[in-house]
């Protein structure tokens, strides 16, 4: 873990609050269409990359590369995003706060999966299982979800009838 100099975090603030810069999700091809952990990067050692960096927190490095992947255009290139996205440089810290990182996240994740927008596209058949997970909380109960997901894809997948018309096809011969 090191500190970055007072330069290093100017030019990683410089390339973040650009809104010239855009960030993609994925790495990016260049300087100037890059992720935000590769505009971090750069800034840092000029080198185009989304590694580990030991200024940078792990947990909150891996975080950024999974959300702003997932995260709409919009969001990612946003003031909000970019202004928080500053404090990666200089977010390494001890054992103490990676754990306290991965509490956070664990929370904020727990609750995300009780949204409203996420229960509505929770399939009918999946819906307890998926609360027991909401409430239990652990790997079991979120492997039971996994399963009871699959089961209820191919209950509505009719495999059996699509196996049974696969047996019965024949080309029609001339």
């Amino acid at each position: 873990m090191t500190t970055p100099t007072t330069d290093q975090l100017e030019a990683v603030r410089a390339r973040l609050l650009d809104p010239a810069i855009h960030l993609p999700s994925g790495l990016g091809a260049d300087p100037e269409s890059a992720c935000t952990m590769a505009q971090v990067n750069f800034a840092l050692t000029g080198k185009l990359a989304d590694g580990p960096h030991r200024c940078v927190s792990e947990v909150v490095r891996r975080w950024v590369i999974r959300i702003q992947d997932a995260l709409p255009d919009d969001i990612r290139n946003s003031e909000g995003w970019r202004h928080a996205a500053v404090g990666i440089a200089g977010s390494a810290g001890s054992e103490a706060d990676e754990s306290a990182r991965v509490a956070l996240l664990l929370t904020w994740m727990w609750e995300r999966l009780g949204d409203e927008a996420v229960m509505a596209a929770v399939p009918t058949p999946v819906r307890g299982v998926w609360q027991a997970m909401l409430t239990e909380k652990t790997p079991t109960a979120a492997y039971a979800v996994a399963n009871a997901s699959a089961a209820a894809y191919w209950q509505r997948a009719a495999a059996p009838g699509m196996l049974a018309r696969l047996v019965a096809c024949r080309a029609v011969s001339a």
